[in-house]
């Protein structure tokens, strides 16, 4: 899954009216951001291999650090004990600090649940030996892309009728115009040429990540936040 993980990142963005929405896109990518560098640094592997699946060429056959259910659990605490003592060392006048920072712990841990409906049997329980999980709808275009478009929209609706910022004209025309830029991604990811190269893939991958979350960042700047409704 790609963009639906931003779905999850809107939707938890709604019950937090104190983190910014950047740090929720990229809380739900951290898994996906730690993959690619071990990728990179030979910690993990995959192969491309054309026609893996019906929706991508990717057999992701060893990534026990970053998409096992243990791993997951291990970043999911480990993101929200840091957040908390970041909210309790700097953001004194936040309210709720433990629910705040559990939801963007749990951003994390969205990954492993939006990534099981989707990859194939490749998400370890624990290391690489042992089970693994995954349902296998990129087998399936159009229910992947479905899915992905659902989950999308369905936290992107919940964010708009929460923000302080959609009020502001201003604020409604950037946000149109990211979830349609979602939306196109996710139809158009099908078909895009496959990377020469799993370097090429995992380089382009993270650059994806940071951009989308350059772009939440321009989604709530010089906008002015007004009460919550």
């Amino acid at each position: 899954m790609f963009i639906g993980h931003y779905g999850a990142a809107f939707g938890l963005k709604s019950y937090d009216h104190e983190t910014p929405l950047w740090i929720y896109l990229l809380g739900v990518q951290l898994v996906d951001i730690f993959f690619f560098s071990f990728v990179l640094t030979g910690i993990e592997k995959m192969n491309i291999v054309p026609g893996f699946t019906a929706y991508n060429s990717y057999d992701l056959y060893c990534m026990p650090y970053t998409h096992s259910l243990l791993a997951n659990v291990f970043w999911f605490s480990g993101v929200s004990l840091l957040a908390y003592a970041i909210f309790k060392t700097k953001c004194k006048q936040v309210h709720n600090k433990a629910f705040l920072a559990f939801l963007i712990g749990f951003s994390v841990f969205s990954h492993f649940l939006t990534d099981l409906l989707v990859h194939t049997p490749d998400l370890p329980l624990w290391s690489n030996d042992s089970p693994k999980l995954g349902l296998g709808l990129w087998n399936y275009v159009g229910i992947t892309i479905g899915l992905e478009l659902l989950i999308l929209l369905a936290g992107g609706y919940l964010y708009y009728r929460k923000t302080p910022f959609n009020l502001d004209p201003r604020f409604n025309k950037k946000f149109v115009a990211l979830i349609l830029f979602m939306m196109l991604l996710t139809i158009i990811t099908p078909i895009l040429p496959e990377p020469k190269s799993v370097s090429e893939l995992a380089l382009q991958g993270l650059l994806s990540f940071f951009v989308i979350a350059g772009l939440g960042y321009w989604l709530e700047s010089k906008i002015v936040s007004k009460k919550a409704r």
